[in-house]
């Protein structure tokens, strides 16, 4: 963030003639009210009897750079500064001017002389800071908020941009605690708005992150983006159930889709087109490395081309080796990250789509809002997201048995569609390690672990793990995931830890690992532990093909039941545990009989192999009947 443009320091008008006053008085009005040119003159007339007076030049230059007079306004602000050399106001916006014009070593130098001349002005070191920051150096202007902060620990823009910086780095605990510090000093209102709700998700502060999406939802309530953000936020708290998510989806749905001006419908299709060749679009920011491809390519591959033909439109393209597979896999490929919702929506109708697959939902990158205003016929989502979209405009939810029971059906805002082994089909990682012996053996104590991002672990999956702790004798628990390298994310996970009796000795972090590395985490691991109630989605997957059984207590979400579908789809169901009592028998069975341990070990990745999971073939044949019964279902309906 650059500094805010300061205006003309009081001190630059001591002992002003007194028509001189009136003159500035005359022109600043003037500029307020818009009337530049009118300001411009006066102040020009003025210069020619008082050229010596710094705060004309101050605010002459002001008026010219509003008025895109850059080249000019640089000059007064330099003889504004030659005036008054020991009043900061015009050195700080001609530093500002000279960055913001592209100048930036000018800029570097003059704020480099400035913090010499001014060594107790933060507000100095923040220029200069901007200005390195301007040329891509991010390591000196870091050390130079720093150096600011050690001036003013309350300066909120250099608080803010250090969080940044440090946001930037990876540096969630510590970004967070200084967006804070810089919310809180930001007496005069100079920030750009911006809240911090994503950031502290992602180091497991589910509650406050909830709070400031929350507080900005206030402020800004037609904010689709934070809305989304809240709703994915709101399937992380424990004790959620389906009904409760679906009464907050609804919210976005009155919120932002009610807001939006209505499209022309789409065709109505007619019983005589139920079985005719279908064309389906999937919508999604994710194809690329990541889980939702991951789950979803396939189906994409093996899908039968006489029956369905496949249009995607891309909302973040991007270029890695699944990306590239996919693009050779789909027909027609749209890139469409910069249409804007009403462009997307007119090129689905120009592209004939019958059904429009939703694979994002309320992650990062979604464009619900063409959904919102019936872009296809057939709309449904899948695979992306981890429950209902709350969305009026969606007709359908793709999910198995497992996923949404039957009690739960009422709580989708869509007809749930039920796939006959899972959802998804996983493709296992082509560069996965052999399978190892099992790390404890016959009677060393066992390394659980827990692959999981910090927001999914909450104080009633600790205790709970802590009893599985305290009845295996020596055991230690593995965090391996992002965010687990933040010396606060640690400190806070010991710290809940140690109130059930489990001191931090027998727990370790892996944060910042690669795909790979995560895979590798898997052979020094005995049995994997499932969070609620968001669980394990692709991590349950990886973890049976490296051999490693995993534990889950299905919730009542969607989000709460991913680990138990992929087990049955694996057909390993006998993890699958009743209750918290059932969850402890279960970890100390399987540590108990190590032979049997390593004999599951041993066969489980030939046995997921051999499974629906896996069996890309099968799974896109389930997928395709699944789209021909929502088209034949929407034909059935035609008045025709």
């Amino acid at each position: 963030m650059s500094a805010p443009k300061p205006t003309p320091d009081a001190g630059l008008s001591a002992a002003l003639p007194r028509d001189l006053a009136e003159v500035l008085d005359q022109a600043a009005n003037l500029a307020a009210t818009g009337r530049l040119g009118a300001a411009q003159r006066k102040l020009e007339g003025a210069l020619r009897r008082h050229e010596g007076a710094p705060l004309l030049h101050a605010l002459l230059a002001r008026v010219l750079e509003a008025n895109r007079h850059t080249a000019r306004a640089l000059h007064h602000l330099r003889r504004a500064a030659a005036l008054a050399p020991a009043d900061p106001a015009p050195l700080l916006n001609l530093i500002r001017l000279h960055g913001e014009a592209g100048q930036l070593d000018r800029a570097r130098d003059l704020a480099r002389t400035a913090t010499s001349q001014f060594p107790a002005n933060a507000i100095f070191l923040f220029q200069l800071s901007v200005a390195e920051m301007r040329a891509d150096d991010t390591a000196a202007s870091k050390a130079n908020l720093e150096a600011a902060l050690a001036i003013d620990p309350g300066h909120c823009l250099s608080l803010y941009n250090l969080a940044t910086i440090l946001d930037g780095e990876r540096h969630w605990d510590r970004a967070v605690a200084l967006y804070r510090r810089a919310r809180a000093a930001d007496h005069a209102g100079v920030l750009e708005p911006f809240n911090s709700g994503s950031i502290e998700l992602r180091i497991g502060e589910v509650a406050a992150a909830i709070a400031s999406e929350e507080a900005w939802l206030r402020l800004h309530p037609a904010d689709a983006v934070v809305w989304s953000n809240r709703l994915m936020a709101a399937q992380y708290l424990p004790g959620v159930t389906s009904q409760n998510l679906l009464a907050q989806h609804r919210a976005w749905q009155h919120g932002i889709a009610d807001r939006l001006k209505l499209a022309p419908p789409p065709p109505v299709p007619t019983l005589a087109e139920a079985g005719r060749p279908l064309r389906v679009g999937l919508v999604s920011a994710d194809f690329r490395v990541h889980p939702t491809a991951i789950f979803s390519i396939g189906a994409v591959e093996r899908i039968d081309r006489a029956a369905v033909t496949l249009v995607a439109y891309d909302c973040a393209p991007t270029d890695d080796v699944m990306a590239r597979r996919l693009r050779a896999a789909v027909p027609e490929w749209r890139d469409v990250a910069d249409l804007p919702d009403d462009a997307l929506l007119r090129l689905v109708r120009e592209d004939r789509i019958d059904i429009l697959l939703d694979l994002s939902g309320h992650i990062s990158g979604n464009r619900l809002a063409v959904f919102a205003r019936r872009a296809a016929p057939v709309q449904a989502s899948w695979a992306g997201y981890v429950g209902t979209t709350g969305l009026d405009a969606m007709d359908w939810l793709i999910a198995d048995r497992h996923l949404v029971l039957d009690t739960d059906e009422q709580w989708m805002a869509e007809r749930v569609l039920r796939l006959p082994d899972a959802y998804v089909c996983f493709e296992p990682p082509a560069a996965a390690p052999d399978v190892t012996p099992l790390p404890a053996g016959d009677d060393r104590p066992l390394t659980f672990a827990a692959f999981h991002n910090p927001a999914k672990i909450n104080d009633e999956v600790v205790a709970l793990w802590a009893r599985v702790l305290h009845a295996q004798t020596g055991a230690t628990l593995r965090f391996v995931y992002d965010g687990y390298h933040l010396p606060g994310v640690q400190a806070r996970l010991c710290a809940i830890f140690a109130v059930h009796g489990i001191e931090a000795d027998r727990l370790s972090f892996t944060g910042s690992v690669s795909p790979q590395q995560m895979l590798e985490a898997y052979c020094a691991t005995d049995i994997c532990l499932d969070p609620f109630p968001y669980g394990g989605g692709l991590t349950t997957c990886e973890a049976l093909w490296m051999g490693v059984p995993v534990v889950t207590l299905p919730g009542r979400s969607f989000a709460g039941r991913h680990a138990q579908s992929h087990l049955a789809a694996a057909g390993v169901s006998g993890t699958v545990a009743r209750d918290a009592d059932d969850y402890v028998a279960i970890v100390t069975a399987l540590g108990a009989d190590r032979q049997a341990l390593q004999q599951l070990r041993a066969g489980l990745r030939a046995r997921v192999a051999s499974s629906p999971l896996c069996n890309a073939q099968r799974f896109a044949g389930h997928f395709a009947d699944g789209l021909r019964h929502m088209w034949q279902e929407a034909c059935a309906k035609s008045p025709g």
